[in-house]
C-alpha cells in the first residue's frame, strides 16, 4: 500500500489495519476468490488506480512516522513518568 500499488489480501492479512475492502484493498479468502480478485484488478485499470490512491493516502494519514510519532512520544513520556 505504501508503494502505491493495489493490494489483494486475505482477512488475516488485513487484520489490524484500518483498510476497508473495495476502498483501500481487496480482501479475498480462498484460492478461487483470491485469483478472481487479482484478475479483476488486472482487467480494471480504474479500480487499480482508485485502490492504490486510497491505500497510499491511508498509509500516509495513519501509519507514516510523521502521523504516529507524536502519539508514540506521548506514550514514551507517560511510561517514563510512571
Amino acid at each position: 500500500m505504501a508503494a502505491g500499488v493495489p493490494v489483494v489480501t486475505t482477512t488475516k492479512g488485513a487484520q489490524g489495519l484500518a483498510a476497508r475492502h473495495e476502498e483501500h484493498l481487496l480482501i479475498a479468502d480462498g484460492a478461487d476468490t483470491f485469483a478472481a480478485a487479482v484478475l479483476h484488478l488486472l482487467h480494471d485499470p480504474a479500480l487499480r488506480q482508485r485502490l492504490a490512491n486510497n491505500a497510499y493516502a491511508l498509509v500516509r494519514e495513519r501509519y507514516d512516522w510523521s502521523a504516529i510519532l507524536p502519539s508514540f512520544l506521548d506514550l514514551v513520556e507517560e511510561v517514563a513518568r510512571s
